[in-house]
């Protein structure tokens, strides 16, 4: 099982699988396209779509926390959220702190932990800070520079 958060916002939806007796986790690859409005609350992966479609968030990275510590929400989260952030200049173009653009990472929940998962995937997406709505992006937000 995963647990969805948006940095900037404190909404998490956990991502619960569909047979936890032959579950398997949902992950992603650098690159892919995620239509995040397609989620509901049993998933078996995350919704791709192509990028040259509207779409919610893309992959930046795919990473491992390192750790054999008892699982703590807290501590994963802030870890996922940290080895996020140090990844996203490369690809955006701007810092995190600067940037109108938004990290969404994915990050085990104490099931997926006590069975070995440590997979962080991190995501980017535009929000209209009015709204709080996304906002959908045709293409790549690499080297956008915003």
């Amino acid at each position: 099982m995963r647990t969805l958060r948006l940095a900037g916002l404190a909404v998490v939806a956990a991502l619960v699988m569909a047979s936890c007796a032959q579950a398997t986790v949902p992950t992603a690859n650098v690159g892919d396209c995620l239509a995040m409005d397609m989620i509901e609350a049993v998933v078996e992966q995350l919704p791709t779509v192509p990028c040259d479609e509207p779409h919610d968030a893309e992959v930046y990275a795919v990473l491992d926390l390192v750790s054999d510590a008892a699982f703590d929400a807290a501590v994963v989260d802030e870890s996922a959220f940290d080895a996020c952030e140090a990844l996203f200049e490369d690809f955006v173009g701007t810092p995190y702190d600067d940037s109108v653009i938004e990290v969404w990472y994915l990050f085990p929940d104490s099931v997926g932990w006590a069975a070995g998962d440590r997979e962080v995937i991190c995501t980017v997406a535009e929000i209209d800070w009015n709204s709080g709505d996304v906002v959908p992006v045709t293409g790549t937000l690499a080297g956008a520079n915003r």
